[in-house]
């Protein structure tokens, strides 16, 4: 799996209300607005931060 099926993967699991984004970032170096935005749609994958994007793997 690659690092933006990671992501994917975890992004989708926000947007269906499995984990919380507060959660995520407690358990990853991702900052919780990042990952919320991402699940609201407000952000996408190919525009996140390298750093952000390393909290997920």
């Amino acid at each position: 799996m690659t690092s933006y099926e990671k992501v994917a993967a975890v992004v989708g699991w926000v947007r269906e209300k499995k984990i919380t984004g507060y959660r995520i970032s407690k358990e990853t170096n991702a900052r919780e607005m990042s990952v919320i935005a991402l699940a609201q749609g407000r952000a996408k994958i190919d525009n996140i931060s390298f750093a952000t994007a390393l909290g997920f793997d």
